[in-house]
């Protein structure tokens, strides 16, 4: 009688057991392919996207009030005004993020987040940055570098307005190979498809 409940004991702690692993175990929102081009979960696109289509709702009215009298390197047509841009970059700014524009009219705005990211990188900690670039047009492409398990993703998410809407035209991701961080301040990545 001894051995039989002895016995229970131990099979309900397997249970357990059991039970503690799966519930706390989640399975990877970003697995790796072969040609190293990354599956993202659908959750993880979808909460991306949805926070690019969020912060966009707040930048509609800087572009839509925007002169348009900005400079684009060798293109003629109409592009955000330097005001615009830095309008942009006020909403698009946070704890977790740093900005820069294609048109070039301001440096890296949020360089201390990227310096812990690089630190936490370079740790080997598990880490992530947002990074965000204007288009001369209003776009955004939101870049997630994300570093688990030692390896360095990037996703990347591009967003642009038709008519005054927010559209999503593609969200990528990669592994990269390999990431630098020069002395002159330049931060540089290499990631290979597979063919």
């Amino acid at each position: 009688m001894k051995k039989k409940y002895i016995g229970i004991v131990i099979l309900a702690l397997i249970l357990l057991g059991f039970i503690l692993f799966f519930s706390s175990h989640k399975p990877s929102d970003i697995h790796l392919l072969d040609d190293n081009s990354i599956d993202i979960s659908d959750s993880l696109k979808q909460t991306l996207q949805t926070d690019l289509k969020k912060k966009s709702e707040s930048l509609q009215p800087i572009i839509q009030k925007d002169a348009m009298n900005g400079t684009r390197k060798n293109i003629s047509t109409p592009a955000l005004s330097k005001a615009g841009v830095k309008a942009i970059y006020e909403k698009l700014l946070d704890e977790n993020s740093c900005v820069n524009d294609e048109q070039g009219y301001y440096d890296l705005q949020g360089r201390d987040h990227f310096l812990s990211f690089w630190k936490d990188y370079q740790a080997k900690k598990d880490t992530k940055l947002t990074h965000y670039t204007i288009s001369s047009t209003g776009g955004i492409r939101r870049d997630d570098f994300i570093y688990q398990d030692n390896v360095l993703y990037l996703i990347s998410i591009s967003l642009y307005y038709d008519n005054g809407k927010a559209i999503i035209s593609d969200t990528n991701g990669w592994k990269i190979e390999k990431a630098d961080y020069d002395t002159y301040g330049y931060f540089s990545y290499k990631n290979s498809i597979k063919i």
